[in-house]
């Protein structure tokens, strides 16, 4: 029988404005459809689902894959080394170190996510790592180091927890709450440069970009902060922010 896309094929979650994902995205070729949080899932399993749903996956094939979890691909992307000695600790946590603290005081989506694919190739070593008994010392280590090379860069709480006790979960959250600080920093600066603009033509252009960032950190969210507790919630004030946005823009079109 032929799929409706009015609820999520892998989940069954009702389908919204807000919880498909963006640009018409997760089409099945049977006419189902998956959820925002389902599609991050899938897209763990097929970085390409973006552009395959609807010409590789049915329903049943995503049922599968969500049924089994991902377990095999987890496996292959921890990036799992039984030998990863004390020195490797020590210099990379301060790159993990850095890396945290560019990423929750940026206002350029560019360099959050670029930071963020970096800080994924270094981070699930620590997760693996963590298990260890000298663990803690070598990274007490990193953290002195890191206090000394920037003294004037005060390391928060929950930065230095997803150091000293990493998991993929914090890593979503914080990276989920990043973002939208991200976004928030970018947009008070954008409304501050267009009080200051004359020409109409000036204004619409800001108004696009900031319509373009918003799906650009909305995108991000949907593949990387799904996980987060917060995650309709930061979808919903972005696509709220958006909307608002879109009608300014458009408000004297047509």
């Amino acid at each position: 029988m032929k799929q409706t896309d009015r609820n999520c094929a892998g989940c069954d979650t009702k389908l919204t404005f807000f919880t498909k994902p963006n640009f018409g995205g997760g089409k099945l070729n049977d006419g189902g459809r998956v959820c925002r949080k389902c599609f991050a899932k899938i897209a763990k399993y097929d970085v390409g689902f973006g552009m395959n749903s609807k010409r590789k996956y049915d329903t049943e094939k995503i049922l599968n894959i969500l049924n089994r979890k991902i377990t095999k691909v987890a496996k292959k992307t921890t990036g799992v080394t039984s030998n990863f000695s004390a020195n490797q600790i020590q210099n990379r946590g301060i790159q993990v170190l850095e890396s945290i603290n560019i990423i929750d005081n940026t206002k350029n989506s560019d360099t959050i996510k670029s930071r963020f694919e970096f800080l994924n190739k270094l981070y699930p070593d620590f997760i693996n790592a963590s298990t260890d008994k000298r663990y803690i010392s070598d990274i007490q280590i990193a953290v002195d180091e890191y206090k000394s090379r920037y003294y004037d860069k005060i390391l928060n709480d929950y930065e230095l927890e997803l150091l000293v006790k990493p998991s993929s979960e914090k890593m979503s959250s914080f990276y989920a709450e990043s973002l939208m600080k991200c976004f928030d920093r970018f947009l008070n600066e954008q409304y501050e440069q267009i009080e200051n603009l004359k020409r109409q033509n000036a204004i619409e252009k800001r108004f696009e970009k900031i319509i373009d960032v918003a799906d650009e950190i909305s995108s991000e969210l949907t593949f990387h902060g799904s996980s987060s507790m917060r995650f309709e919630e930061y979808i919903g004030e972005i696509e709220k922010i958006r909307e608002e946005i879109y009608n300014k823009r458009y408000k004297n079109v047509g």
